[in-house]
């Protein structure tokens, strides 16, 4: 098998990036695929409002909060225990997590502040992925 350098890929004449925002955008999606500011979480009282809602399960090495809010859009913030390894792993769980939740946010219930805490292990992209997907069906946030 012949190894190909990504930018050297073309799909109907159009770069692979180009060809992906043309999918992306007659995607049977109806909202965007990216993570907006307005969808995070960022100060502190959100997320001390969110941990102290009942709306929480946990697995082995996650926990998910949520809680309702006044909003027609969901907001999500992600959450590190203390002792979570150094810089490098705690900003890759965090980028892993941020990820999984901008390709899965489609099948999440709109109106609902969540909080995904993470903490240490050995768990890769598929790891979190099998447990925020848990994590939301036990809560019962998941689109039916």
């Amino acid at each position: 098998m012949v190894s190909v350098p990504v930018w050297l890929l073309v799909v109907d004449g159009l770069s692979w990036r180009a060809a992906a925002r043309r999918v992306e955008k007659s995607s049977a999606f109806p909202m965007k695929r990216s993570l907006s500011k307005a969808e995070r979480l960022k100060k502190k009282e959100d997320f001390r409002r969110v941990y102290s809602s009942p709306l929480k399960q946990s697995c082995q090495g996650a926990k998910l909060a949520a809680l309702s809010n006044s909003l027609d859009k969901l907001r999500f913030g992600v959450g590190l225990s203390k002792k979570f390894g150094n810089a490098v792993e705690r900003n890759r769980a965090k980028r892993q997590v941020r990820e999984i939740f901008r390709l899965h946010k489609h099948r999440i219930q709109p109106g609902f502040d969540l909080v995904f805490l993470v903490y240490p292990g050995t768990f890769g992209y598929w790891d979190r992925e099998r447990q925020f997907l848990q994590l939301l069906d036990r809560i019962g946030l998941q689109r039916k």
